[in-house]
């Protein structure tokens, strides 16, 4: 993704020109109000003596006491909407992100959600501008990416956005997605996948544990499975919290996705929740071997094997994929390893608001919306024929 922000300014009578999402931006401050506008020009070497002729006119009037509050005289209407359509829709998505990080989207959102439809529309190949081609996107994510309704539905709001957007600022006519509609979506418990087995489960750790690969990755696999933590909170797990003496593990954050290649951020857990959590004899004896004289307290407990934060993305896209393929087991991803802990848990009589504490939700809304079938199962009469 490009830089949000290019610092190379130059100025003109106090105004400043630099550079954002591509464009050229001015930047000035008159009468205690700051004026941040774009000229509609493209950040190449061009147009850069326009955007300087524009600095220069501002600057010269507010000397002379001309300013124009409305900036028309320095901004005709003409000149707002960028000269240009040849951008692709990917590229135009690529500013997209970057003014949503500037509207304050989380970096993890930015990541996970606005990063995704990026890539789709990489691998999808075509500059959508037709109904036609938009029906053919929303084909592909269903089709050829499998999406869940949920999540299809969930891109497509966003994609519809974009464009409404993308009209505003002139880069398009209409919206080619404004007459599709959403899916039906069925719902939370149909479509939760299947729980891991603990059959599956032990073949799925055995694998792991044998296989000279990617047997580094077997104790945060366990850990996964154990615990029930989202594979970030797993990564961001340090040595201060594992309380040897009470035997006992303190959830209260994750190592995120920033939004900017692998670099990730610490952040709290969802909702602001800490949980601490009881360690059976597995477990302590795990982190006990793990556990060595140069442990330091705020040194991370599961690494890769040269040292740095585990990619979450490289663990379910290439390493969790061969075990599972490897193990002969249908697909889930390693998310599901949390659904299996909650339908295990509810399954073996461990309460509501038990597993709701455990996973880190504030009440059983969540576990009741997913699980419910599972808490509230039916007694039917025994009739005795």
């Amino acid at each position: 993704m490009a830089a949000a922000k290019k610092r190379q300014r130059n100025q003109r009578g106090g105004v400043s020109i630099g550079s954002r999402g591509g464009m050229i931006r001015l930047r000035w401050k008159h009468e205690g109000k700051v004026y941040d506008r774009s000229p509609g020009l493209q950040d190449i070497p061009l147009n850069h003596h326009k955007a300087r002729d524009i600095a220069a006119q501002i600057g010269k009037d507010i000397a002379l006491g001309q300013f124009d509050r409305t900036c028309d005289k320095y901004f005709p209407k003409h000149q707002t909407a960028p000269p240009s359509r040849q951008l692709s829709t990917k590229d135009l998505w690529e500013r997209w992100m970057i003014k949503q990080e500037e509207d304050g989207v989380s970096a993890q959102t930015i990541a996970n959600r606005y990063q995704t439809i990026f890539r789709l529309l990489t691998h999808f190949g075509e500059d959508i501008t037709t109904p036609e081609q938009a029906r053919a996107f929303m084909a592909y994510l269903n089709n050829d990416r499998k999406q869940s309704p949920s999540t299809s539905n969930r891109n497509l709001k966003m994609i519809n956005a974009f464009y409404i957007w993308g009209m505003a600022q002139g880069w398009f006519t209409a919206n080619p997605f404004s007459d599709i509609n959403l899916l039906k979506d069925p719902g939370p418990k149909s479509r939760t996948q299947a729980p891991f087995t603990l059959e599956e489960l032990r073949k799925i750790l055995e694998t792991f544990r044998l296989d000279p690969r990617y047997s580094h990755y077997h104790d945060f696999t366990q850990t996964l499975a154990m615990l029930g933590l989202r594979p970030s909170e797993a990564i961001g797990l340090r040595w201060k919290h594992i309380d040897f003496s009470r035997e006992t593990v303190t959830i209260s954050g994750s190592l995120s996705r920033s939004g900017q290649g692998d670099r990730r951020i610490q952040k709290g857990r969802k909702n602001g929740e800490i949980t601490v959590l009881p360690l059976d004899d597995t477990l302590i004896t795990l982190f006990k071997a793990r556990h060595n004289p140069d442990s330091q307290p705020d040194g991370l407990i599961f690494t890769t094997p040269t040292g740095k934060v585990i990619s979450d993305h490289n663990y379910s896209q290439r390493i969790w994929k061969a075990v599972l393929k490897q193990a002969g087991i249908p697909h889930r991803s390693p998310y599901n390893l949390r659904h299996s802990f909650a339908s295990h848990a509810l399954e073996q009589g461990i309460d509501a608001p038990t597993v709701s504490y455990t996973m880190g939700h504030r009440d059983t809304t969540m576990v009741m919306k997913v699980y419910g079938h599972m808490v509230n199962r039916p007694k039917l009469p025994k009739l005795g024929f």
